[in-house]
């Protein structure tokens, strides 16, 4: 996470650096974890959700949303259409299957 976090103070005013987070939205039953396009780190992680949920239904596509920098689960930072970091969650999926 310090890496990502050095990378967004640094390009995220540039708007060809995209920076996304994963979240888990919560409901009675199950976890939905969903992208995040962040918008802030500070004082709190803010951003806009960027998935349409699936199961939760007390957010939507383009919601904002506000949380701790302690609930992120994975991150993704593009530099144009280059993912230049993260999606560790997938990586390391894949690479247990094979």
């Amino acid at each position: 996470m310090p890496k990502f976090l050095r990378l967004y103070n640094m390009y995220s005013s540039d708007s060809t650096w995209t920076f996304y987070v994963k979240y888990g939205f919560e409901n009675s039953e199950t976890t939905e974890h969903m992208w995040v396009n962040l918008l802030q780190t500070e004082p709190s992680f803010l951003g806009i959700l960027d998935n349409i949920p699936q199961v939760v239904t007390h957010v939507s596509y383009l919601d904002t949303i506000e949380f701790s920098s302690n609930a992120v689960e994975d991150f993704i930072v593009y530099h144009g259409d280059t993912l230049i970091m993260g999606d560790y969650l997938t990586v390391a999926h894949e690479l247990l299957n094979n």
